[in-house]
Parts: structure tokens; sequence; C-alpha cells
């Protein structure tokens, strides 16, 4: 259970200092995360539209007082706001001395008693009541008060709702960190304190829960954390971000992330964890035209709507006129081929690329803002002289004379070279040890000299990519089909 210690600091108005200090730990079962709703803790009334209690009980404990024991307890992050409310069981004519706590295990060690840095974080309510100011105050997991916020919260009868923007929390502190990983949920609970001399008392609280709430961030460059007019992948700078409580994505992979994974090529969030930017590509085999159109290859996981984004002026944002190239366009369960207008940029070059999904038209227009499902994918896409990009190859195999094996694909004008890579080894990746590569121009390949020669290896295994060298770096496709030759010496009377 939660243990909770106030301690006053002197002042007009005297106010608490808090802190949670210790915790058994209580593990309930892992909730359903809640749906992100909008909550207003200034209009003077009790938000309808909260989702299903994080925590209820009926109101029959003799031992508490009926205005503060608490009946229900809700927690919910809308992308922008991590918010709580408390309902008791009855109410009072004076909630003066009352508070209302919410913990935050942001470390998920069981307890809420951590300091910085890392530590965990109390939110405090201060109850609006005649002269006391409406008022949310942040600690540590000690006693240091790091912020105070008037005008987020309110009480309406028995009814206490309070909130505090993700911002004023540490990335650790703002939901769980791993999609579907039950280690790394964000731990959480609430109370009700009885302010008093020589220290306040806990009156009611609920268990120690799992909360689970991953959010996903883009992760093209912000180099200056303090300046919003680049691309916005910072919570500060009202980063693009999307609640991963559904199955609604870009391609088929999905791992949440804080908020500070970024790097120039728009890989941080795809190299940690899983490689999850895998929903969006340029078309395989269409180049794109500057002055005239381009196409992506956008694979859903159901239907939802889509917006995508291209820095074709360079310039470290997406604010310019036609880079909203795809706008709030439906698409379906599979891979959807959407084309657009591509201005007269210049190839080669290297173009930052955006792409959001969610659920219904208008939540994803913008490059920045929350939206509760789907998923957010950046991308530096390389192009070549020809607004080409490499096309993986399917490859033949065959031996058209005795020592000779010829390799043969179709060609397409977006590769405009090729490597031909080959191993002893049948699962074999380019940069592995013993894996020899080729450059080549074009079909059919021939390696002479290795069949029927017994100083040749029995089995050897083939691979090709498609290149693009007049981009900067040298572009390659994934390999292609994997082609062996295999040679077996047959002796009468045996099995080979």
């Amino acid at each position: 259970m939660l243990k909770i210690a106030l301690r006053l600091r002197g002042g007009f108005g005297w106010k608490p200092r808090l802190a949670i200090f210790g915790a058994v730990l209580l593990l309930a079962a892992l909730p359903a995360a809640a749906d992100w709703v909008t909550i207003s803790t200034t209009d003077g009334l009790v938000d309808p539209n909260w989702p299903a209690p994080l925590y209820a009980t009926d109101c029959t404990n003799a031992n508490i007082v009926d205005h503060m024991e608490i009946r229900n307890a809700w927690i919910v992050n809308d992308g922008t706001e991590i918010a709580f409310r408390i309902e008791t069981c009855n109410t009072t004519t004076s909630y003066q001395n009352i508070r209302m706590v919410a913990g935050l295990d942001c470390n998920h060690d069981g307890d809420f008693v951590d300091v910085d840095p890392g530590g965990d974080r109390r939110i405090v309510q201060i109850i609006p009541y005649a002269s006391i100011q409406d008022e949310v105050e942040v600690y540590d997991g000690g006693t240091y008060l790091i912020y105070e916020l008037a005008g987020h919260s309110e009480r309406i009868g028995a009814n206490f709702e309070w909130r505090l923007p993700l911002s004023y929390l540490e990335p650790a502190c703002r939901g769980s960190l791993d999609r579907g990983d039950p280690v790394n949920w964000l731990g959480i609970g609430l109370a009700t304190v009885q302010m008093g001399f020589p220290s306040p008392t806990i009156v009611d609280q609920t268990p120690y829960q799992q909360w689970y709430i991953p959010l996903d961030y883009g992760d093209a460059i912000h180099i200056d954390p303090t300046d919003c007019t680049g691309y916005p992948t910072r919570l500060n700078c009202n980063a693009a971000r999307h609640g991963l409580d559904s199955t609604l994505l870009l391609g088929a992979l999905a791992d949440p992330d804080p908020g500070n994974l970024q790097d120039a090529d728009a890989t941080a969030d795809d190299l940690n964890n899983e490689a999850d930017e895998d929903g969006v590509i340029p078309s395989l085999g269409v180049d794109w035209t500057a002055g005239g159109s381009g196409s992506l290859d956008i694979t859903a996981s159901d239907n939802g709507y889509v917006n995508c984004w291209v820095d074709w002026a360079l310039n470290g944002n997406w604010a310019d006129a036609g880079e909203h190239v795809i706008n709030d366009t439906a698409v379906v369960t599979g891979t959807n081929t959407l084309t657009f207008t591509v201005p007269a940029v210049t190839f080669p070059n290297n173009f930052t690329a955006r792409c959001r999904l969610a659920p219904a038209a208008g939540q994803a227009n913008s490059v920045t803002g929350a939206v509760e499902f789907g998923e957010v994918e950046d991308y530096v896409w390389a192009f070549g002289a020809a607004g080409n990009r490499p096309v993986p190859l399917t490859l033949d195999i065959s031996l058209p004379v005795t020592d000779t094996v010829q390799l043969d694909w179709a060609p397409t004008p977006s590769n405009e070279s090729y490597l031909i890579l080959r191993s002893t080894l049948p699962y074999f990746q380019p940069g592995d040890g013993g894996v020899t590569s080729v450059p080549d121009d074009a079909a059919p390949y021939d390696d002479p000299g290795v069949a029927g020669n017994p100083l040749a290896p029995a089995t050897l295994f083939y691979a090709a990519q498609g290149q693009v060298t007049t981009s900067t770096p040298d572009l390659v496709s994934g390999l292609s089909n994997r082609v062996g030759l295999f040679e077996f010496s047959l002796v009468p009377g045996t099995l080979p």
C-alpha cells in the first residue's frame, strides 16, 4: 500500500511538502489502457467521457469517513496531458485540509520514493475551496517541489480532477516504453490525504497499479531542443505522436519511445528495439520525376487515413507549399500505392519525409499533435540522378557451359548497376565473413570455373542487389532470392 508523508511549508495559505516514501508491491492484473479523452479541469463540470475506472470499490469501509473513501479512481493520457480523477463516497462542507495525490513509479521498481535523476513523481491536487486557489504541485520522490501550476484542477461535489502536461514530466513518467512488454508499464497509485499536525494522514488509497499506455514519436533530426522551427519530433514542440493501443499500424511493427530518439538519417527509433519503420517506401521500380510525379507504397494493418510530407526545400521542416504530398487519403488493409506531384527539385538528393496513419480523417493532417491510435514514421529517402531508387531482383541460375554458373534477372531502369554476392553458406548477409561481392553492369552474370572443378567448393550460394551509384551515398536494394550450385560425387552402391 502507499505510504504518504507531508511536511508543511510556511507562507500565506500553507501548502504541503509531500513525499510518498514507501510502497509494498501489490501488482494488480494488467489493466487495459485507457482511451484518450479531452479532460477539462476548469469548466466547473464533471467530465462525462472518462473511460472505465482504473480502480473501483464499494463504500462500506467503516474505518474511512465517506468524504475521504475512494469510490472510483481514473487515469488517462491524451498524448498531451496526463489526467487523474478521484470520486469519493460522499461530500463534505470543507476540503480545505484535504489533498488528492497521484504517484508515478517512473523507474518501475515498486515504490514512489526515488529522486532525480530518473526519479519518481507525485502529482498533488490543491483542492479549490473558498480562498484556496486550485493548483497542481509536482514533487520528486523525496520532498522537492519541482513545479506549481495554477488552473489545472477542480472539485465538483465528491469528484476531483487534476491534470499535468506531459512536458512537465520526464520521458519515463509519460507512459510505458515497450509495446506488448509487460515489464515496461508505468506504476501508479492514488490516495486521499488529511492534513494535520504533527503529520498528515493517508485516509484511503488505491493498490499499486500497472498502467500501460505506450506513445510513438517520429525520429527525424531535431538539432536544437529549444527551437521548434525544424522537424517537430520533441514533445516541447508538440511533436507528432500516437498511442499504440490498437492494431492500426503502418507496416507490421511498432514500438514506443520516449520522444528523444532523433538522428540525421531518421533511423534512431528504427535502430532502437524493433525495426518498426516498415510501413512506407517509394514504390519499387517507379522513378520520381522533377516537375512530374512520385508514388509511395503504404502498408496499413487496417483501414485508416494517411498523411505524408516531404521536405522538398531541404530546409529542415515540412512547412513549405507542396510539401504535404498526401492529405487525409483513405487507405485499406494491405499495400496502397498513392501518387502525388513532385516539384522541380534536383536529383540526386536526399529528402526527409513523415507519414502518419490515423483511424479517421482530420486526426493526423498536421505534422504535429497527438492522435490516440495509429503510428508515425519518419524517413530519409535518397534518390539517384534519374529520381530512382534500387529495386530488388529475382535471380535464375543455369549452367550454360560445363564449368560456368550463369545468373540471370529481369533488368529495371531504376537499377543503374548490380552487386553479385557469393558464399559457401546459404543464409549469408552482405558484410559476413567469406562473402565475396562483385560489381556488375547488366544481366546475365557469368561465374566461370566453379562447376566440375575439384578445387572449387562443392556448394555455392548466390544473391544480388540492385544499385544506384549516382546518389550520395550509393544505394543498394535488399537481397534477391538465394540460388545455389550443388555438386555431389556418386559412388555405385552408396547414397550421396
